[in-house]
């Protein structure tokens, strides 16, 4: 059964696009006849005929062609506590398998990680849409995670975290259906633990935030303060949590830096976190750490990605 948010945003993308397409047609052929509105007022008519034709290509855009171009966003960072060989690392996030990206996307989406051969890849969340049996259109990634040593986190969107009045409400038989199934795909999806990398490196996974199921104490237990670590969160509120100044580094997803953003200007969208606009995507300085939010791969809401197209993150 079709998902009924994205049908309707899909009715609201098409409308726009048919009418605006009618619309600035009908004004072009008008001006060309003698005594028309359009024909007296040729300056204006042909503005708003420009104005129609850029807001089309924009949307159609936005809507179907950049949401597919895969884009690799390369960024070196130096753990200053970290004495170990140099490691890559994948990032990806906000996959949101489902309505709008399928088995299709997700193969695209493998090859390009396995032709840039990192060292491991980290999953930041947010992998469904908001339908729990949809993980099942992530299974071509066993292509890459075959090869590659993968790791994993749940977002909200695996919780299906809603809200129902004042209480919280989530979906935990759909979350553990998620997890089992991407596990069966060749990754370990990480709960509230850590493991380490190399001699020099651990890894530190949190369940999400909204999920009310975080702890960071619990994930930090069996941690070598000697070593060097990273902290993987789809939120990166987490790195509000005085423990995560434990690390050297917190890897987030969960904006999609806004999906569609403006040039100048940066995200068109109100970013859904506590850090707000300013933590909209890549590397920050945080206090004592520092912290990398990778703009993501899918869409939620409609579907739209505008001078924001899809990034694989290697880090």
């Amino acid at each position: 059964m079709p998902d009924p948010m994205s049908l309707f945003f899909d009715f609201i993308i098409t409308s726009f696009l048919v009418i605006s397409l009618l619309l600035a047609l009908s004004i072009f052929r008008d001006r060309a006849r003698k005594g028309t509105w359009e024909a007296r007022r040729k300056t204006f008519s042909g503005v708003m005929v420009a104005l129609l034709a850029i807001g089309w290509v924009a949307v159609f855009y936005g809507s179907f062609i950049e949401p597919e171009l895969i884009t690799v966003n390369r960024r070196a960072i130096d753990l200053p506590n970290y004495n170990g060989p140099v490691v890559t690392a994948a990032l990806i996030s906000d996959i949101h398998v489902g309505p709008y990206v399928g088995k299709f996307f997700i193969n695209r989406l493998a090859k390009r990680i396995l032709k840039l051969k990192p060292d491991f890849l980290l999953i930041g969340g947010d992998i469904v849409y908001n339908r729990p049996k949809d993980i099942e259109l992530l299974s071509p990634i066993a292509r890459a995670t075959a090869s590659i040593r993968t790791f994993a986190v749940l977002g909200d969107h695996d919780y299906i975290v809603r809200m129902d009045g004042v209480r919280t409400v989530i979906d935990d038989l759909g979350a553990e259906y998620i997890k089992k199934t991407m596990e069966s795909f060749g990754m370990k999806v990480l709960s509230n633990e850590s493991l380490r990398i190399n001699d020099e490196l651990t890894l530190v996974a949190v369940n999400d935030l909204r999920s009310g199921k975080t702890d960071l104490a619990r994930a930090f237990e069996s941690v070598d303060p000697e070593t060097s670590k990273i902290l993987l969160s789809h939120n990166p509120d987490i790195i509000l949590n005085p423990l995560s100044k434990q690390t050297d580094l917190v890897l987030s997803g969960n904006t999609h830096g806004g999906q569609v953003r403006l040039p100048f200007i940066g995200p068109a969208a109100t970013i859904p976190d506590e850090l707000g606009q300013k933590y909209d995507e890549g590397l920050f300085a945080f206090e004592n750490t520092q912290l990398f939010i990778t703009s993501g791969v899918g869409s939620s809401g409609p579907r739209s990605r505008l001078f924001n197209p899809p990034e694989i993150a290697l880090l």
